[in-house]
């Protein structure tokens, strides 16, 4: 098992994943592997990216990098 998956290719406990569309084709390829490995697939929930103060979109990295907050401000 690769750790790029993390615990949603192999535990059972998960029932969705909440993706933006940039990250959508990832949880179709994790539904892929549990599908294949006898595992019920995800419900694939897609939620819009939002713009922070500055226009650019809200990213964890962003965020972890102090570029803005987790509201979008700038820092």
């Amino acid at each position: 098992m690769s750790d790029d998956w993390g615990p949603s290719v192999v535990d059972e406990d998960f029932d969705a994943i909440i993706v933006s569309e940039e990250t959508k084709s990832t949880a179709e390829k994790i539904n892929n592997i549990r599908s294949k490995g006898g595992k019920k697939e995800l419900l694939i929930v897609t939620v819009p990216m939002i713009k922070a103060r500055d226009g650019k979109l809200i990213s964890s990295s962003r965020i972890r990098n102090s570029e803005i907050d987790s509201k979008g401000n700038l820092t």
